[in-house]
């Protein structure tokens, strides 16, 4: 999914929003391409036609710019996957292995499509945010899931076998193996048919490891179903 690399038209005479646009566009171009560590506000004002002085009475810092370009979607993202995993631990114990396969799928094709929708803010998450607080988007996603996935485990009783394991760093390392498959899509620029087809692969194959850990007692020692 390239970058558009038309260039921003500029007006003698802006208003505020417009200039606070065409920075934020400009902004976005040169994060993309550099990363938020070696971006350059002065760059970021030359092709936005505008003064370094000019940013400062809108944007505080570097950073500020970076947050305006993201944190309106990252509250999204957390607010609708929080949401999922929510719905899902509300329902009663007993329907919750009933529902799994299906209520994971749904949540994660929502996931996907929100991500198709603000692929440059996903891609910008991804490899520039190094440097600013949203660093952090990748590791939080993991966490939430690992609470989630904890939670659903006391709740169809299998937690208690685990109790001699570190079972919170193995579900830690699962979940961040999944996040990051999920999110080649973004890495790879795949088509969302493309990704649709490769998320739904990817979840069958993770849900098909977890029922090793969700029902040990269908599996021998080597893994094989007895």
């Amino acid at each position: 999914m390239p970058l558009n690399s038309m260039p921003h038209q500029i007006t003698n005479n802006p208003s505020r929003d417009e200039l606070a646009e065409r920075v934020l566009h400009s902004a976005k171009e040169e994060f993309l391409e550099k990363g938020f560590v070696h971006a350059s506000l002065r760059h970021i004002v030359a092709k936005a036609g505008t003064t370094t002085m000019a940013i400062y009475s809108r944007f505080r810092n570097k950073e500020a710019l970076f947050k305006a370009l993201v944190n309106p979607v990252v509250e999204a993202w957390n607010e609708m996957f929080i949401d999922s995993l929510k719905h899902f631990d509300d329902l009663p114990d007993e329907k919750k292995e009933v529902y799994l396969m299906q209520t994971s799928h749904t949540s994660m094709l929502r996931l996907l499509d929100f991500v198709y929708e603000h692929f440059e803010t996903f891609q910008l998450l991804l490899d520039a945010s190094y440097g600013t607080v949203f660093e952090t988007f990748f590791d939080h996603a993991v966490d939430l899931e690992v609470e989630y996935t904890l939670r659903y485990m006391e709740a169809i009783g299998v937690a208690e076998q685990y109790k001699d394991d570190n079972l919170t760093m193995l579900l830690h390392i699962l979940a961040s193996s999944f996040f990051s498959g999920f999110f080649e899509v973004v890495r790879h620029e795949m088509t969302y048919r493309q990704a649709k087809a490769y998320v739904e692969r990817l979840q069958v194959y993770h849900q098909a490891g977890f029922d090793t850990i969700f029902h040990p007692e269908r599996y021998d020692d080597n893994g094989q179903q007895s």
